[in-house]
Formats: C-alpha cells, structure tokens, sequence
C-alpha cells in the first residue's frame, strides 16, 4: 500500500477546491451535499484529510473528467488502507 504523498494531498485539494468553484458553492454548501461538516471539506482543499470512497465518489460524479482521474487514484489508495471513513493524512 502506497501512503499519500505531499503533491498527492496537493492534487486532492486542488480537485476538491476546483469542483467546488465549478458549482458555485461554499464549503458549507458541499459538505451538506456530501454529508459532512464545513470543517471536514476545507480540510480535504488543504490536504490535511482524504476524504472517504463514499465522499470520494460523491466528489467524480459533480467535476469534471480531469478531476476524475485525480479521485479516481486517491480512491483507489483509500480503498487498500482498509476503510472507508475519511482519513487524516499524514
């Protein structure tokens, strides 16, 4: 199992920050939408938490092709840690 690296985290945030802008929405607005606190989705934009697969999946069906990719691979490390709760990264 490969851990997260820094650019990894990095490439998360920025997909997250991205879909958020592309749906005109608060951090508020997305966690409610994704079933999580506002705190818990500025967390994932600074790439201090992963976010679930549940979120993760959440997150591919609202950006674009390019973001995909992005959750796409971190899901799939996500997923071989062996849970699907939302991690803090380290």
């Amino acid at each position: 199992m490969r851990r997260l690296t820094l650019q990894d985290r990095v490439r998360l945030g920025n997909a997250v920050s991205r879909i958020r802008a592309r749906q005109r929405c608060t951090q508020a607005e997305l966690g409610k939408a994704l079933g999580v606190p506002q705190p818990i989705v500025s967390e994932w934009e600074r790439g201090i938490r992963i976010p679930s697969h549940a979120a993760l999946v959440g997150l591919a069906q609202l950006g674009a092709p390019r973001d995909a990719g992005v959750l796409s691979r971190i899901g799939s490390m996500s997923q071989s840690r062996g849970n699907g709760s939302d991690q803090v990264a380290s």
